[in-house]
């Protein structure tokens, strides 16, 4: 029965509420540039929006692909009283499992080919550049 719960609300409710959330952050995204006609940079604001709402649908899309695995099995591992001893079940438990953590990994990837500020504020505060080591050493 925990297995099951675990299933309920762990992958399937929190899964779909984060879909859900980063859903509606893209549609607000892309009605945000509807919303400010008439302002001088609507035009300039408009692909860089479109594009965030992009990534944001793609990023909740990776979620749940990253996810389905771990949870699938564990439900069918469970159901079926499968031999989590085998050396086929415990390949597909860790290859499942990293994919867990596969998520986590391409976020920031991700973040940093598509967002020019997530790129700036990147190399600013991971790569040392010269903007950083000049405030570090409080040379304007």
């Amino acid at each position: 029965m925990l297995i099951l719960m675990n299933f309920v609300v762990l992958f399937v409710f929190m899964s779909l509420l984060a879909v859900c959330l980063n859903i509606l952050t893209a549609r607000r995204l892309k009605m945000s540039v509807s919303i400010s006609v008439g302002r001088i940079c609507n035009k300039s604001l408009e692909p860089a929006r479109n594009r965030s709402a992009k990534v944001v649908t793609a990023l909740s899309v990776l979620l749940l692909l990253t996810h389905l695995p771990y949870f699938s099995w564990c439900f069918y591992a469970y159901w079926t009283s499968a031999d989590r001893t085998s050396y086929t079940s415990l390949i597909f438990e860790y290859v499942s499992k990293h994919f867990l953590f596969l998520n986590s990994c391409i976020n920031p990837p991700a973040l940093f080919l598509t967002s020019t500020t997530f790129n700036r504020l990147f190399r600013k505060y991971f790569c040392c550049s010269k903007e950083r080591i000049a405030i570090i050493s409080g040379v304007s």
